[in-house]
């Protein structure tokens, strides 16, 4: 490819391109940066300019972009084509994080990443929800015209199921709980009916106290609801309702202006845990104040 033709084709890339929607993801990309460069400042050694997570950032947000944008040249039915293969990928992915995944530092009951070399992990889940909805959106398409049945219905969630329940075994439920929410809007747009969604819930809602009681909900998993309404107790003040308290302060400390990038009390004194994941709104609250979070 000459030089004239490489021109003509970054032209034309740029001109079929959403410019504005490619500068939203810019600049919420940047400012996601900014939040995570804060939040890891306080870990920094003598002589290291940035954290390990702020280094990923760096990396990914390009790769990603691009990833985007060629992404966005292809046909989306060149996909539809494998799905098989990108649905049994999904699951082999899935099947050997369960033997072989290993958990983070902070969750050792999440054994939900794969590890490639000692600096680099893997999460197949993230993968898995894109092959998730592709052979769902498939599966959706094949039975369109007759999708309220109660088999179609039935066969729908057993897919629906499949990935979910791998992913709760490997320990990951805050994963489980971003596919319900995937499944819930793809019916949605695909024209469920309503009667199922109220079944589905009323009986989610029935099973809450027998998973309760029989120990299907662990105790960790439990004192984290409880602490949602008894986070002043002194039992959970310290352990499980610790870190919504931190993070709840220090959006107080912050008031409605902020403290300043970089200047949070709690934040820079390493107060919140897991205030670069988790409590990044936090961080937000603190330092750049209250009104960046109403919306």
């Amino acid at each position: 490819m000459n030089d004239k033709s490489f021109a003509k084709t970054i032209a034309r890339l740029f001109k079929q391109t959403d410019l504005f929607l490619l500068f939203l993801c810019l600049v919420a990309s940047t400012y996601g940066m900014l939040l995570v460069f804060s939040a890891t400042k306080n870990t920094l050694v003598e002589g290291q300019l940035i954290s390990s997570e702020f280094k990923s950032m760096l990396v990914a947000i390009p790769i990603g972009v691009i990833g985007a944008i060629i992404l966005s040249y292809i046909n989306y039915e060149y996909f539809v084509k494998f799905f098989w293969i990108i649905g049994a990928v999904g699951l082999i992915l899935m099947v050997i994080t369960i033997f072989f995944g290993v958990a983070p530092d902070a969750r050792q009951d999440s054994r939900c990443w794969l590890k490639i070399t000692d600096s680099f992990y893997f999460q197949p889940s993230e993968v898995v929800k894109l092959a998730f909805i592709i052979t769902f959106a498939v599966h959706l398409d094949a039975v369109k015209d007759n999708i309220n049945s109660i088999k179609n219905v039935a066969l729908l969630a057993i897919h629906a199921i499949v990935p979910v329940a791998l992913v709760v075994i490997t320990g990951d439920d805050g994963s489980a709980l971003v596919f319900a929410l995937i499944i819930i809007g793809m019916l949605i747009a695909a024209g469920l009916h309503w009667s199922y969604f109220a079944v589905g819930f009323l009986g989610i809602a029935a099973a809450i106290p027998l998973a309760w009681s029989t120990g299907l909900i662990k105790d960790f998993q439990k004192s984290r609801f409880l602490a949602l309404f008894y986070y002043d107790a002194e039992e959970y003040a310290r352990d499980a309702a610790y870190q919504q308290n931190q993070a709840i302060n220090a959006i107080g400390s912050g008031k409605v202006t902020g403290k300043g990038l970089f200047n949070g009390t709690y934040v820079q004194s390493a107060a919140i845990p897991e205030a670069k994941n988790d409590m990044i709104l936090s961080v937000a609250g603190e330092e750049l104040g209250f009104w960046v979070l109403l919306p």
